[in-house]
């Protein structure tokens, strides 16, 4: 009659549980930071219908006071224009001739790449 060996007589080599479980190469953490996709660049990808309803009111009120001198009236004036363009091109040679060189906007300025950024959103 054949003994069946006990797990003492066995000797299994000793492991660790996080030696078996880290032996597979990549971490779970590795795994999961890979495809990772930041909120904020998805949003800014985003195509935008009309300007005026992406705008929120926060950044209306920056707008209107840092890139168009406080006059409401031009702004909403501007947004309709641009609204009504069909290409890209179009809105940005009109915003260069109407409102950068009148208004002299600076490009570095943060209101005015989020201002161009939403434009480029509206024509994608």
């Amino acid at each position: 009659m054949l003994e069946t060996p006990t797990l003492t007589q066995q000797q299994l080599p000793a492991r660790e549980v996080n030696d078996m479980i880290g032996a597979g190469g990549s971490s779970l953490n590795d795994k999961l930071k890979g495809n990772v996709l930041d909120l904020a660049t998805a949003l800014n990808d985003t195509p935008v219908r009309d300007l005026k309803k992406a705008i929120g009111v926060n950044d209306r009120y920056v707008f209107i006071n840092e890139l168009f001198r406080g006059d409401e009236v031009m702004y909403e004036r501007s947004i309709k224009t641009i609204n009504g363009f069909r290409i890209l091109p179009e809105a940005e040679y009109w915003m260069q001739r109407e409102l950068k060189v009148k208004l002299g906007w600076d490009e570095n300025r943060q209101a005015t790449r989020q201002f161009y950024q939403l434009v480029k959103r509206r024509f994608s």
